[in-house]
């Protein structure tokens, strides 16, 4: 950068500045018009620029500065007029210079490493070829509004204290901006790029607005830093789309965009909110690796083929009792992997979703949030995205997994109700995990086992009338053993039904009981084994 040339000293500056430079903080609009309408003369007519370079070899530049231009009436804003003939000759002469050293303005405008003091504006300039701006400087803004060029528009390279503006600009053959540093705003809203979009390994230190933008090649935002927002909404892209390890420091806007071949956020991170509701996606689409610090919206959005989630991080939301990982209403055609997904904080909500038979999920626990709702809305969603998981991993035929989502199922469905609700739930839980543990009701069985052999000690310790038997050691044991497994008749068997009918109230409630409970605990244990060995 040590090396650049002065604005004033580029011949293509010099004709776009023809009546005076934009020196002020503000743009002088009737000072644009006027270069505007100058610049287009020459270029709306390929003969035009010809012409003016033999004018200028023939002619002193002060005798061609009174008849080009000599009638213009601009003034500033004190009403000074801007450029006399003298100031216009002199930029004449610069001109005259680069001609005299053999060169052509024909083709290519070259503004290669110059150093712009002064806000550049071309809105409305028409250009027949290609502009560079490689490695160059601007101490301020940049404004391209409506800019009209057949060619390809490059920055790459530049550094932009201020905005770059390309508000409604239409490029040919491409805008290639990649390694650029960028202080301000990059403002591309309603631009038509019909040979692609390039900024990658860009720093924008301010926001990206491109709604409604129309790119036609290739979309190429590869490990750009945007330290702002960045909005593409309703933009349209024609090729694929590029954001892998892009960084955007603020809100992502990506509805209602058309993405018409494949599109590529794989490692981008998201620090704000990020949207695709609406969009539609005609392509393949890879959010692998990709980090969303936020909010995740893909409401009613589109994918007509497959969606890599893999290795994808959902920090979740930033506020308690807020859906923010929204999947509502969007539509999947094509397989989708969730596997190794982490959702931190949060269940995805799938409401109304459309899945395909084929959907991946990674169902461990270091994936999914440790913690559950305590409010019983939120409690609602977080079962519905559950039961939806679990459905879809049942019709593939994955018993582990599907078990896995209905754990977390019913203890969503635990936050639900009122405590009678909550009861049944609560139980469940404690007793078996849900039907997945199988020493969970073998320590019930066994502490109902125990204590009932406990009670019938005691009792018999000073019982001897039941009829003619004595009551040896082991006779609470077996008895309390025979009461919990009942329904396989070793109660009737070892004891028979006198033996029952002469024990105290107390001791016949006990054995009702655990009679009662060894059932319900059998059942749970039968569930446990079950799951554990994968049997239908």
């Amino acid at each position: 950068m040590a090396d650049l040339r002065p604005a004033n000293e580029n011949p293509w500056y010099v004709l776009m500045t023809y009546y005076g430079e934009q020196d002020g903080d503000e743009v002088d609009w009737e000072l644009h018009k006027a270069n505007a309408e100058f610049w287009n003369e020459l270029n709306f007519e390929s003969r035009r620029l010809p012409n003016l370079e033999e004018r200028v070899r023939e002619e002193t530049p002060l005798a061609l500065a009174e008849t080009l231009g000599g009638n213009s009436k601009i003034t500033d804003r004190s009403g000074k007029r801007k450029l006399n003939v003298g100031q216009r000759a002199e930029r004449l002469a610069i001109f005259k210079g680069y001609l005299d050293r053999g060169e052509s303005l024909t083709g290519t405008v070259d503004l290669n490493e110059v150093h712009f003091e002064h806000n550049l504006v071309t809105d409305g300039y028409f250009f027949l070829g290609n502009a560079n701006l490689f490695l160059s400087r601007f101490e301020k803004n940049v404004s391209m509004r409506k800019l009209r060029l057949q060619g390809k528009l490059s920055f790459s390279g530049t550094i932009i204290k201020g905005q770059l503006d390309l508000e409604r600009a239409n490029i040919g053959t491409g805008f290639h901006a990649s390694d650029i540093t960028l202080h301000a705003n990059l403002n591309i809203k309603r631009g038509d790029f019909s040979g692609g979009f390039d900024l990658e390994h860009s720093l924008i230190g301010g926001k990206i607005v491109a709604q409604n933008a129309d790119i036609s090649g290739p979309a190429t935002f590869n490990c750009i830093h945007v330290a702002s927002k960045a909005d593409f909404a309703g933009a349209n892209f024609d090729d694929d789309a590029i954001f892998k390890s892009a960084k955007f420091g603020g809100r992502a806007e990506f509805s209602q965009c058309d993405f018409s071949k494949k599109a590529d956020f794989q490692l981008a991170e998201i620090k704000g909110p990020f949207s695709c509701s609406g969009s539609t996606f005609h392509g393949t689409a890879v959010f692998a690796g990709a980090g969303f610090g936020s909010s995740v919206d893909f409401t009613t959005a589109i994918f007509s083929k497959s969606v890599t989630f893999v290795n994808a991080f959902f920090k979740g939301p930033s506020k308690k009792n807020q859906s923010s990982i929204r999947f509502d209403e969007t539509i999947f055609e094509a397989p989708v992997s969730f596997a190794q997904t982490r959702f931190c904080n949060e269940f995805p909500r799938f409401s109304n979703t459309v899945l395909p038979d084929s959907v991946l999920f990674s169902a461990e626990d270091e994936f999914w949030p440790n913690r559950f709702p305590r409010d019983q809305s939120e409690a609602k969603v977080w079962k519905n995205s559950a039961s939806v998981a679990r459905h879809t991993v049942s019709k593939q035929g994955f018993p582990e997994d599907e078990h896995f989502f209905f754990r977390r199922e019913m203890e969503c469905a635990r936050q639900i109700g009122g405590w009678w609700d909550k009861f049944p739930y609560e139980v469940f839980r404690w007793v078996s995990d849900y039907g997945c543990s199988v020493a969970r009701p073998v320590i019930c069985l066994f502490v109902l086992w125990f204590i009932g052999a406990l009670i019938f000690t005691a009792e018999f310790s000073q019982l001897y009338h039941l009829p003619g038997k004595v009551p040896s050691w082991h006779e609470p044991f077996s008895l309390s053993f025979a009461n919990i497994f009942k329904i396989f008749g070793f109660q009737r068997l070892y004891f028979g039904s006198e033996y029952m009918d002469a024990l105290r109230v107390g001791l016949k409630f006990l054995s009702s009981v655990q009679t009662i409970l060894g059932f319900f605990f059998l059942f749970f244990l039968g569930l446990g084994l079950r799951q554990r060995f994968r049997l239908r």
